[in-house]
């Protein structure tokens, strides 16, 4: 199953908790394991959530991801055209990887170095 880390008290049902990310002044949050349709909702409620405390940028770390697919995909393309938050992904797997080259969105993505906090370029728009 699933296990989101998330500010406790955003979340409703998932036991989570957000923690400032190693060695960056952004928030972290954190996805594990397998991520799919039956996730969605819950993805989009903490995204908004999140997004009511105005971090000037948040990393997803998906280190920790064994699978993705395309309806958790949309959470993180709605996620990024965010005007004021800038969304920045952290330690993606080969298979995630492959699934945003497959859908086109390999480069659509901000990265944040898993080393401190050098981030990419920003992806054109």
């Amino acid at each position: 199953m699933t296990h989101l880390d998330y500010p406790a008290r955003h979340a409703a049902s998932a036991a989570s908790s957000v923690l400032p990310g190693p060695r960056t002044p952004f928030p972290t949050w954190a996805w594990t394991g397998e991520l799919d349709a039956a996730d969605v909702a819950a993805l989009s409620t903490m995204w908004r959530s999140l997004l009511e405390e105005r971090p000037g940028s948040v990393v997803i770390d998906l280190s920790a991801v064994t699978f993705l697919d395309c309806g958790v995909l949309s959470v993180l393309v709605r996620a990024n055209t965010d005007p004021v938050t800038r969304l920045l992904l952290r330690g993606v797997p080969a298979r995630v990887e492959l699934v945003m080259q497959l859908t086109g969105l390999g480069t659509a993505f901000a990265r944040a170095a898993t080393a401190g906090l050098r981030e990419a370029a920003p992806p054109p728009r």
